[in-house]
């Protein structure tokens, strides 16, 4: 744990010098990025029984305390779960890309981008620990009547948080595959809006989803 804070307080100070001298590591410890990915999700997935709370007017005391802790208990094991596997997608994805873009003398090993596409993702603990606060502590407001706001969004999901994830991660992947930042930026930016076009699309299904059922609800009433 000392060297996770330590390697997060190097990259806040001196990114470009960090991954620089990382290139020199005999070893890079894998359960660094791991930890980071982990204590996000279990962090984010406790959000989920203070959002839940929304609901709580249309649910009896039994009943809201239960899909509460439902909740809280899914996203704490669906939301390590979920980061993780978008890790190893996302390093399969620029091992395969930015190797071939650098060439054979390219000798960056899937480990070794994984390792710096994880440690980089440490921006995304502070919305996360954000976010937890404001659920656990009842002010979240969910508006179930207004529809999907593709403004609202897109607001949350390019963040400064997010833009200095993608900052560190351009550098580290620059300077483990021996490219230009710009060359290195153009996969990353680009899977990157893939990944919120995708979102926008779930999330606008989701929505219509749940006016559906809230339509219903409101019917029958």
């Amino acid at each position: 744990m000392k060297n996770l804070f330590k390697h997060i307080y190097q990259i806040i100070r001196h990114p470009v010098t960090f991954f620089e001298e990382a290139q020199t590591w005999e070893k890079r410890p894998i359960w660094i990025p791991i930890l980071i990915l982990v204590l996000t999700g279990i962090i984010g997935g406790l959000s989920a029984g203070g959002a839940v709370s929304a609901f709580s007017g249309m649910l009896t005391e039994d009943q809201a305390g239960m899909v509460k802790t439902i909740a809280m208990i899914t996203g704490i094991i669906g939301g390590p779960i979920g980061l993780l596997l978008a890790w190893l997608i996302k390093g399969l994805i620029y091992q395969g890309i930015l190797k071939k873009m650098s060439g054979e003398g390219d000798e960056a090993k899937l480990n070794d981008t994984l390792f710096f596409t994880g440690i980089c993702s440490f921006p995304l603990m502070i919305p996360a620990i954000l976010n937890t606060i404001i659920a656990l502590t009842g002010h979240v407001s969910l508006n179930l009547s207004g529809g999907f706001n593709v403004v609202s969004y897109l607001a949350g999901s390019i963040n400064l948080f997010i833009i200095y994830q993608l900052f560190l991660t351009i550098i580290a992947m620059a300077k483990l595959h021996r490219l230009s930042y710009k060359k290195a930026a153009i996969p990353i930016i680009a899977l990157e809006v893939i990944v919120a076009i995708f979102n926008l699309v779930t999330g606008l299904m989701s929505a219509s989803s749940t006016a559906s059922v809230m339509n219903s609800v409101n019917s029958g009433q």
